[in-house]
């Protein structure tokens, strides 16, 4: 995660700088965070406190002013923190609720029986290392969650040296 610290009209002490990006820190525990830009300015004897989050291509933005640069600070924490508590419930849960069409090996006769399972119980591959486990697992084909996309993904071995990728 980059951290840009920008102090507009007011000198920024090396202990305030700490603590914004301390506090800043503690956003990925929600989800992995792109970048985030702080813009601190003064005026007429008050803080302005603006956070620019990017985290899974959407830009979260707030603004507060204050007295106190710490109090601006935690009130606009928290605010960010809600936000993206918020963000990640509503992709859970969309998640949970889109069924998606997993193939499951059965038989020669019919190779192929479609069931239904959550997103959830898919395991993350980028597409090289979907095919390195293909190519060990000895199977015919891989379903997973692409870690780029967050989209489920088929590998299918079409011979020993050819493997299809299909993204839903």
């Amino acid at each position: 995660m980059r951290i840009k610290i920008t102090s507009r009209n007011y000198k920024l002490k090396a202990n305030e700088q700490d603590y914004l990006e301390e506090k800043v820190q503690n956003f990925t525990k929600f989800m992995d965070i792109d970048h985030v830009d702080i813009i601190i300015k003064e005026e007429s004897y008050e803080y302005v406190l603006e956070v620019i989050l990017k985290a899974m291509h959407k830009n979260f933005i707030m603004k507060k002013k204050g007295s106190s640069l710490a109090e601006v600070t935690d009130i606009l924490v928290d605010k960010i923190s809600h936000q993206l508590g918020k963000h990640k419930e509503r992709v859970k849960s969309h998640r949970k609720e889109k069924s998606q069409i997993v193939l499951d090996e059965v038989g020669a006769d019919n190779p192929y029986s479609l069931i239904y399972r959550s997103l959830e119980s898919l395991e993350e591959y980028t597409h090289a290392e979907a095919a390195d486990k293909l190519i060990l697992s000895e199977s015919k084909f891989l379903v997973y969650l692409d870690s780029y996309t967050k989209h489920m993904s088929v590998a299918v071995l079409k011979d020993s040296k050819t493997i299809e990728f299909i993204e839903s």
